[in-house]
């Protein structure tokens, strides 16, 4: 690195300078006494070899834990970006859950549509039965005491009829077959009503 290089940089330098210095240090004093000149080079030779080996250890320390740095990085990072692709995963499995799930509630609703309509239909087609019944029920009770009065009023005319004259009979006849003719027609009349107001009510319901 620029660090570590600035520093083999300074300590060469600096090497250089003071062993100029112990050079001459060691040259004035070998003048004097050749001896001690002799022991202060050997003792800066192992002064400069240590140096250089604990410089040297210091560089593989650093080396190692530079590496080591660089090796947490990459598993940091390899790690990372396993748990990104697992995470992109989960993430798609989740969007396709959820897409599952609004296709499953769209068709639901469309179920639910469709049975509410029919069931609309139904309750439509129950009430027009109901008051189609009611209407029956309304004709047949009317024809019920339209018997009954007949029945009443017919036991009256056969004593007064048998104390009629003939002629007299045969217009009584007449008119008593005239009257269940328009008796008849307004039945007939009263039923094609009823009958086309239902179509009319059904008709509507198939539009809405």
């Amino acid at each position: 690195s620029e660090e570590s290089h600035s520093a083999n940089e300074i300590f060469q330098s600096g090497q250089v300078v003071y062993t100029a210095c112990f050079k001459e240090l060691i040259r004035q004093v070998s003048v004097e006494c050749f001896e001690r000149g002799d022991l202060m080079k050997k003792i800066w030779q192992a002064y400069l070899e240590l140096f250089e080996q604990l410089l040297d250890t210091s560089r593989v320390e650093r080396d190692m834990i530079e590496k080591n740095y660089t090796d947490q990085i990459k598993t940091m990072k390899t790690s990372h970006q396993k748990q990104i692709e697992t995470e992109k995963e989960r993430a798609s499995q989740i969007r396709h859950e959820l897409d599952v799930i609004r296709d499953r509630a769209k068709r639901l609703e469309d179920l639910i549509k469709v049975k509410v309509q029919r069931e609309k239909m139904n309750l439509d087609r129950i009430r027009g039965l109901e008051r189609d019944n009611r209407s029956k029920t309304i004709v047949v009770e009317r024809g019920r005491n339209f018997a009954s009065e007949f029945r009443d009023r017919l036991d009256v005319f056969i004593k007064e009829f048998e104390e009629i004259p003939l002629k007299k009979k045969r217009e009584i006849l007449q008119e008593m077959l005239h009257r269940c003719e328009v008796f008849e027609e307004k039945e007939d009349v009263h039923r094609q009503k009823q009958q086309a107001r239902a179509a009319a009510e059904a008709e509507k319901r198939m539009a809405e």
